[in-house]
């Protein structure tokens, strides 16, 4: 979204990043809320009658006060997802009161996004949804025929965001309670780590462009999320099969499986982090004997801060599992590209990637480190980046070859000198050898650009 956007800008591009969120995490998470208070604002911004705002769509178009909003200045792909996830709900408008309570706001998000779109008179079962919550002032009217027929959002993009969402929920069930090892939960996290490999054979990038997008935060199953899609990236670069890599999704989902259980009482907090390692190798062993996998995730539980050269924790008298160096770098680096509480602003991915190539050869195997720049990219899809002309872009496309880790696509959304229009997207790679080459000069922190995460959002 540019900086420079219109309050009907910015009431588009907050109404798509709260859906999105809304979608991603539980409707009371604090990013949720956030994201609500923002729209919220943004409803209160447009400039009103005593009839309220009123937002609709038209086509492929969206109107806030029968204005159109210009894709340049809300984004995109706000423009084009929002559209689409409207008319596919039979949604043609939808009228705010002036001043929505934020509450009221999360109740219509929330039963936006559980209308079912093949029921019979949708429109009509969700405001009398509404009804009996007690949302009276959020009105929608129905989609007219011309925008009846809308282009379906693109399977590849739709199919990696309800992959990721079923993964955090499941990853959520399961690390987050007790009976960890139920048999039930095994299920599960193994059908969900069946689905993310799936999206993988289909497109990598959807999936790795989640990771970066979404706000990081401490829950252990966020984390081992992450941690399990970086892995498989890797898995993918070194040609594992089908089965190789449901299994390395299992212990990479499992590597801080210790830090679930609960240390003895006066245990120094030093101690505690030193030990999870070996107290999640005994939690899984319990169950190694009945089920496939479980054996190998104990030993990457073990291993993952053991060290490429085995001087780690623990040392080692034998070479590490081939999964656990992989854990070991995919850990790394969402580690440093995460907020942490002593960290408040993350290291970028180029950075990152900078500090752990120091450590190659006695942390983290040479090889697979090299393989995991070229598969992540040094600059992932999502990431903020600034060209040598002044334009700053985001990165919407992995580099096609290898060698070229350094030049990915990247989609316009700050003007610079004059040379790049906005909402264009430039291949790098591409243009290298052409007349008017771009490089990239450096990484963008989300804050520099954005004052919220939901902001970034709806810039993608």
């Amino acid at each position: 979204m540019s900086t420079t956007a219109s309050p009907a800008a910015r009431l588009v591009a907050s109404l798509y990043a709260t859906l999105k969120l809304m979608g991603m995490y539980d409707p009371r998470h604090s990013l949720v809320t956030r994201a609500l208070e923002s729209l919220a604002a943004a409803v209160r911004s447009v400039p009103h009658d005593a009839g309220g705002v009123c937002l609709a769509t038209r086509g492929k178009r969206i109107l806030v006060q029968d204005q159109r909003v210009r894709p340049a200045e809300a984004g995109m792909l706000a423009v084009k997802q929002l559209t689409q996830e409207l008319q596919r709900r039979g949604i043609g408008a939808i009228h705010f009161p002036t001043a929505p309570p934020v509450e009221e706001l999360r109740i219509f998000a929330e039963r936006v996004l559980s209308m079912d779109p093949t029921a019979t008179d949708p429109i009509i079962r969700l405001e009398q949804a509404l009804g009996k919550a007690g949302v009276v002032e959020i009105r929608v009217e129905e989609l007219q025929e011309e925008g009846a027929n809308p282009v379906p959002l693109e399977p590849a993009q739709d199919a990696a965001l309800r992959t990721y969402v079923q993964a955090m929920r499941v990853f959520r069930s399961v690390l987050s309670g007790h009976d960890v090892l139920e048999r039930s939960k095994m299920r599960l996290t193994r059908r969900a780590i069946r689905n993310l490999v799936d999206r993988f054979m289909e497109r990598e990038g959807a999936l790795l462009a989640l990771t970066r997008i979404v706000e990081h935060d401490t829950h252990l199953f966020q984390h081992s999320l992450h941690v399990c899609i970086y892995a498989l990236a890797l898995g993918v670069r070194l040609d594992m099969s089908r089965k190789q890599l449901g299994d390395l999704g299992l212990c990479a989902l499992f590597h801080d499986v210790g830090k679930t259980i609960e240390a003895p009482e006066g245990e120094d907090e030093r101690e505690t982090q030193r030990l999870h390692g070996s107290r999640g190798a005994r939690l899984l062993l319990q169950l190694a004997g009945a089920e496939a996998g479980l054996l190998k995730a104990a030993i990457v539980a073990y291993e993952h801060h053991s060290h490429h050269d085995r001087s780690g924790n623990p040392p080692l008298e034998h070479e590490q599992h081939l999964c656990s160096k992989i854990v070991a770098i995919a850990d790394c680096f969402e580690a440093l590209t995460s907020t942490r509480t002593s960290r408040p602003e993350p290291y970028s991915p180029h950075d990152a990637f900078l500090l752990m190539r120091t450590k190659a050869g006695t942390v983290f195997d040479p090889l697979l480190l090299k393989l995991f720049i070229q598969a992540v990219g040094l600059y992932p899809v999502g990431s903020l980046v600034q060209l040598d002309s002044g334009e700053i872009g985001v990165v919407v496309a992995a580099p096609p070859e290898k060698g070229q880790e350094g030049l990915p696509t990247v989609h316009i959304i700050r003007e610079g000198n004059g040379s790049l229009p906005l909402d264009e997207d430039v291949d790098l790679a591409a243009i290298r050898t052409s007349a008017h080459p771009h490089t990239i000069t450096r990484a963008v922190p989300q804050s520099e650009i954005f004052a919220s995460m939901s902001e970034h959002v709806a810039a993608l």
